[in-house]
């Protein structure tokens, strides 16, 4: 629901067809808990394949993911994706799981990022297989071979523009750098 205007711009103004599936634990969508991306990106590598199928070896892809959804995109880049996918639109993704649930527990609850980050990344781990510092969006950008837009200000009070700022700009320009050698 909440990707509805920008779906409408993708249909209505570029003439794309559209695919808005909830992610795991949101909407509709079958799941128990939110993964955070991480999960979610090989969910979105199926999608891909399933969209493939449906409309054809033809189809171009454009993955357009925004603040969750925005770091589920680019956690998705750095799998390997079929050359069907010419872009990546990332607004406001956060860099990893494990900052940003230390910048809400700060920010939102003041609470003290030691034990409960720890004690929750532990948790997940148990229940849905991973530790929140495997979910970053920084280490799979370094494998990523696809155009990608980021979009962020920093007006932005949910995902901080400068809490790792110089690492994700140090990441991003990486990227860039390896992307247009290509």
């Amino acid at each position: 629901m909440q990707m509805g205007k920008l779906a409408q711009m993708y249909k209505d103004t570029l003439g794309f067809n559209v695919l808005i599936p909830d992610a795991r634990g949101h909407g509709r969508s079958e799941g128990h808990y939110i993964g955070f991306g991480w999960p979610e990106r090989k969910d979105y590598v199926q999608w891909i394949d399933k969209v493939i199928e449906h409309m054809g070896e033809q189809s171009k892809i454009v993955l357009h993911g925004v603040s969750m959804g925005g770091a589920t995109v680019m956690m998705t880049s750095g799998e390997a994706l079929p050359p069907n996918v010419k872009a990546i639109v990332e607004d406001c993704g956060y860099t990893t799981a494990k900052d940003q649930l230390a910048y809400q527990l700060k920010r939102m609850y003041r609470l003290p990022i030691f034990p409960l980050l720890h004690l929750t990344s532990l948790l997940t781990k148990l229940r849905a297989g991973y530790f929140f510092g495997e979910a970053s969006a920084l280490d799979q950008l370094q494998k990523s071979k696809t155009p990608m837009l980021f979009i962020h200000g920093d007006a932005d009070l949910f995902v901080p523009t400068d809490s790792d700022q110089v690492r994700y700009d140090r990441e991003v320009a990486q990227f860039i750098r390896t992307y247009v050698k290509e």
